[in-house]
Formats: structure tokens, C-alpha cells, sequence
């Protein structure tokens, strides 16, 4: 009954009526850089090394690959890592994002910096600007790594995704916006106008085949 919040169901399905009330949609975390005037401005050089879960992957940057441009190639050579990275054009400049792969609180990029070329490796300039470890954040957070929060039949839920598949078995919910004040009303319930359908699909095929 709620915009907010869709289903599909299966033959394993409880039947029931729910209430289904989002507070907070699961959001994947995106770091950006400061503006640069063009996508090819040097950055820095050093080790940046992403940790994102339980994965950590360090990167050589050197002037091979010291620019916006080049350092997105570097980071999205990475399959494994779970960041991607972008250029990307405000209108005013290009910044370099750094985005997680999937959704929730436990995805959040952490981004520190050794060895930076200026000698300083937790200043504002230099590689060490893409810095975001909770020290040194010169990266600005422009959106918070977040887990999907709800409640189900009043019960307090949370959730890395929006799409909530183990909950209820054979339910599949997937959340799409915040209904707080305005809960949906889920109903599962037997499909009976399918099944009759079927049913008098079947006759009509047997029946065809006794006059054949």
C-alpha cells in the first residue's frame, strides 16, 4: 500500500499480513576529491592503499599514473577491492570519487597514504590529500556508507542491502524510498484467480487433445 516498499513472493511464502516502515535506506559510501581544473592534473605520487571490509589492496602511484585519470585506471584495475573510481565533470572542474561496490555500514572506504612524494603524508596536498582514514579525512564524504533500517510488524530490522531476501521465507522486499508516519500493509496471500486460471487452461488443452 506504500510506494516505499515493493515484494514478490514465492510457493514457499507464509501468508500473512505485514507492516512494513523504513526509516533509513541502505546507501553505499562515496568519497570525493577536492576540484581539480583538468582530469589530467598531477595529484601526487606514493602508496595509496583502499580498505574496504576485510580487504585492503595498496597502490603503487608513480608518474605513470599520478593524475585523476590515472589514478581511477589504478584503482578499477583492482576486480577485488569492492571501490570504484570515476572522473567525473561538476560544471566548475573534474573530482575524483572513490565509491563502494555494495551498500551498508560495513562497506565504508577507508583511504590512507604513505610515502607521499611532498614528505608529508597527512597534509592537504600532494597524494596524501586523497587521505580518509578518520585522521586525516581530506576527502570530502558525500555519502555516508549506511545500512537499510525498518521496522516489520514493529520490530526494529536492519539490513546492508535494500533488497531483503531472508526475513520472511520466500518473501523478497525491496525498499525504494522512507515511509516513517506511513507504514505499508503487505498481504500474502494464495494466488486463487491464477490457479483457476490455470486450471481451465488445462481442461481446454486435454480437451483439444480428446478431439484430436
Amino acid at each position: 500500500t506504500n510506494s516505499a516498499v515493493s515484494a514478490t513472493a514465492t510457493k514457499a511464502s507464509a501468508k500473512g499480513n505485514y507492516t512494513v516502515e523504513v526509516s533509513t535506506l541502505a546507501q553505499a559510501h562515496v568519497l570525493a576529491s577536492d576540484t581539480f581544473t583538468n582530469r589530467t592534473d598531477v595529484i601526487g605520487t606514493g602508496t595509496l592503499t583502499l580498505s574496504i571490509g576485510d580487504t585492503t589492496k595498496a597502490l603503487t602511484i608513480n608518474s605513470s599514473n599520478n593524475t585523476l585519470d590515472g589514478i581511477a585506471a589504478a584503482v578499477n584495475a583492482q576486480t577485488d577491492v569492492g571501490v570504484t573510481a570515476s572522473v567525473i565533470n561538476t560544471g566548475s572542474g573534474y573530482r575524483l570519487l572513490f565509491s563502494s561496490d555494495e551498500t551498508g555500514a560495513d562497506n565504508a572506504i577507508t583511504v590512507s597514504v604513505t610515502a607521499d612524494g611532498d614528505a608529508n603524508d597527512t597534509n592537504d596536498a600532494g597524494l596524501s590529500q586523497l587521505s580518509h582514514d578518520g585522521v586525516n579525512d581530506h576527502m570530502e564524504e558525500t555519502s555516508e556508507a549506511l545500512d537499510a533500517v525498518f521496522d516489520f510488524n514493529g520490530v526494529s530490522v536492519s539490513r546492508s542491502s535494500n533488497t531483503v531476501t531472508d526475513l520472511v521465507d520466500g518473501l523478497t522486499l525491496t525498499l525504494s524510498g522512507t515511509n516513517v508516519g506511513s507504514p505499508a500493509t503487505l498481504k500474502v496471500a494464495l494466488d486463487t484467480a491464477t490457479l483457476a486460471a490455470n486450471v481451465e487452461k488445462f481442461i481446454e488443452k486435454y480437451n483439444a487433445l480428446q478431439t484430436l
